[in-house]
């Protein structure tokens, strides 16, 4: 089978293979085609829902992190390098979502400490993106509490949910899991 890519697409495609996260293109395609199955095909899991849920609960007390002053704190503590960023809207990170990065590396660093280090990294890259054009993301259902529409941006291996506040020019991160977890499919 032959597909067409875009220039952008081709150079993606080439990045992930030259980083040494896969072995070859066809890796990095079944890879994304596995990420988005999962994404679409799999139910919204209690644990889910109610990581959600807390993470609404913690933006309505005020519990609430910017991510500009946050994000150099995060990488200092799992990758030892900085660098800044600015966009359009700015990121809110809820407790929940902080508490779900560190378990992610914690988990990840038991094993290898280079990979925590790396997926620490292409977790934190995609969601500084969140500053721009965050509607561009999947549109994957609404929080049950306060009916707010849920985006989920697939990070391999995990997928970032977040919430977009127009008004507040902002963009709230609410949980991260792995990819490998039940992943929600609707918000009921």
């Amino acid at each position: 089978m032959g597909i067409s890519l875009s220039q952008e697409t081709e150079t993606l495609l080439a990045d992930r293979v030259k980083s040494g996260a896969y072995r070859s293109a066809d890796e990095v395609v079944h890879a994304a085609l596995r990420a988005l199955d999962a994404l679409e095909a799999s139910e919204f899991d209690a644990e889910a829902l109610d990581a959600i849920d807390s993470a609404e609960d913690q933006i309505e007390r005020g519990e609430v992190h910017e991510w500009k002053d946050v994000r150099e704190q995060v990488r200092a503590r799992f990758l030892e390098k900085r660098f800044r960023m600015s966009g359009s809207h700015r990121e809110i990170l809820a407790a929940q979502a902080l508490s779900d990065l560190s378990e992610i590396a914690s988990y990840i660093r038991q094993d290898s400490p280079q990979n925590a280090v790396i997926v620490a990294d292409e977790i934190l890259k995609a969601t500084d993106s969140l500053a721009f054009m965050p509607e561009r993301f999947r549109q994957v259902g609404v929080s049950r509490g306060r009916g707010s529409t849920i985006y989920a941006m697939v990070v391999r291996p995990s997928i970032v949910y977040c919430r977009i506040e127009q008004q507040a020019n902002a963009v709230y991160i609410l949980s991260i899991r792995h990819g490998n977890r039940r992943q929600p499919r609707r918000f009921p």
